[in-house]
């Protein structure tokens, strides 16, 4: 029969084997999931996208994706309504973070695009903006009086109207040309 040091000496083998195991599990979930642990310690530009009360955000919630050309690079962060008390015209602003390779210009394109099936909806930027770049967007600050955003979050685009479906089924450039067709149709 063992003696009560040879039970404590295995009860701490035991406790130490666990304790490994589980930083081993640890270690293997941070190698295999690298983009989970870039989301914690990542460095990120942040934006904000403001949208007209009639355009709304229904949809968007904390940690809704944002898409910059159909891929996902970032996440939304915050969802709250200004302007109520103010006087001004009420407004909904989007905050969000995106890869910090991905920089905005004034006349970038961000369009809330829904979910054909279910509830959720994300932002798609499917032009980042540039220079002497003449976008859809909705700003005057558009073509060679664009300017580069600040990434602290201060830097704020004005959303680009969607078209419902028909923007959500085959984007926002291609929605405006399909529109074309069907009025030069009808």
């Amino acid at each position: 029969m063992a003696s009560g040091s040879d039970n404590r000496r295995n009860n701490v083998r035991a406790g130490l084997f666990t304790l490994s195991a589980i930083l081993l599990f640890f270690a293997t979930m941070v190698v295999l999931n690298s983009g989970w642990l870039s989301s914690i310690i990542g460095s990120f530009n942040r934006y904000v996208v403001r949208f007209d009360l009639a355009d709304g955000v229904s949809g968007l919630n904390v940690g809704s994706q944002i898409q910059v050309g159909g891929l996902v690079r970032g996440a939304v962060t915050e969802v709250r309504l200004i302007g109520f008390e103010d006087g001004e015209t009420p407004t909904a602003l989007v905050s969000f973070e995106v890869d910090d390779a991905i920089e905005l210009w004034s006349n970038a394109v961000a369009i809330r695009t829904a979910s054909i099936l279910g509830g959720g909806s994300w932002i798609n930027i499917s032009t980042v903006g540039g220079a002497d770049l003449v976008t859809t967007a909705p700003t005057s600050k558009n073509g060679a009086t664009a300017e580069r955003l600040p990434t602290d979050g201060s830097g704020i685009i004005d959303a680009t109207p969607g078209d419902g479906l028909l923007t959500t089924m085959v984007g926002g450039q291609n929605a405006a040309t399909t529109r074309q067709i069907l009025t030069n149709v009808s």
